[in-house]
Order: C-alpha cells, then sequence, then structure tokens
C-alpha cells in the first residue's frame, strides 16, 4: 500500500523512497518526480476510519456507536476525497507535464 501521496502530480509513494544516503530518514518528504511536498495518502485514512469505527462498534453503548459513525465516516470521507484528488492530479500531470511544472516553481 503506498502510504504517501503527492496531491500535485498524482505519484504515491511509499516510506523506504525517502531515504537519505547516510541511510536515516528525511523529515521533509518532498516527491521525486514535481519537488512539491508529499501527504498521507487517501488510503491511510480510509483504514484509519474502518479500524476506529471497527473498534468503537464493539462496545455496545449508543455514545460509541454515534462516535464510530461520525468519527470513523469523517476519517473514510476525507480519504476519498484525497484519493479523487490524486486521481485528478495524475489524470492532469499526465495531459500537462509541462505546465504542472511551470506553475509549481
Amino acid at each position: 500500500m503506498k502510504t504517501y501521496a503527492c496531491l500535485n502530480c498524482g505519484q504515491g509513494m511509499e516510506s523506504g523512497e525517502f531515504a537519505l544516503p547516510s541511510g536515516h530518514r528525511s523529515l521533509y518528504r518532498r516527491c521525486p518526480s514535481c519537488g512539491s511536498p508529499v501527504s498521507l495518502s487517501g488510503l491511510v485514512f480510509m483504514v484509519a476510519g474502518l479500524l476506529l469505527a471497527l473498534s468503537l462498534f464493539m462496545i455496545p453503548t449508543d455514545e460509541t456507536e454515534v462516535s464510530a459513525l461520525v468519527g470513523g465516516g469523517w476519517l473514510v470521507a476525507l480519504g476519498l476525497a484525497r484519493l479523487i484528488l490524486q486521481h485528478c492530479a495524475g489524470q492532469r500531470w499526465k495531459r500537462e507535464p509541462v505546465a504542472s511544472l511551470s506553475s509549481h516553481g
């Protein structure tokens, strides 16, 4: 699963791709294709929302069921929105890679 995504060019990345030559990890993660900062992928938020909802549904009270629906639903919706943004950015990058680079810098 690609845990990071660039919302400028739509490329998915894993955490191992950000290793420095010295073997340490970089705190400032940038996309290797376009150089813009990367963020967590939408799949990460969707999985976190589903895990939150499932864990809260295991406690049979009204308050936890509402919390599961609201909290888990919010994270799943955020993840879905990020996946849509990532897909649209990937399509835009495939059509006009030169225009996207010039507008970034």
